[in-house]
């Protein structure tokens, strides 16, 4: 699990939580499948959605490598 993964975890006690729809759309403004996959260590976010990412986890981006 990555650093994402870990996090998300941390947060909500599980890898996949019930996040909102709105979230996906309005927050993070990432496809609900595309965020799984950063989630899962599949795929890497662009340099935008790792902030975005990291601002809605109140974390440094740099903590999320």
């Amino acid at each position: 699990m990555n650093t994402i993964g870990k996090e998300i975890e941390m947060r909500f006690g599980r890898i996949k939580p019930n996040i909102p729809q709105n979230i996906y759309n309005d927050t993070l403004m990432i496809p609900k499948k595309t965020f799984g996959k950063y989630i899962r260590n599949e795929s890497q976010p662009r340099l935008d959605e790792l902030e975005r990412i990291a601002k809605w986890l109140n974390k440094n981006p740099k903590d999320l490598f």
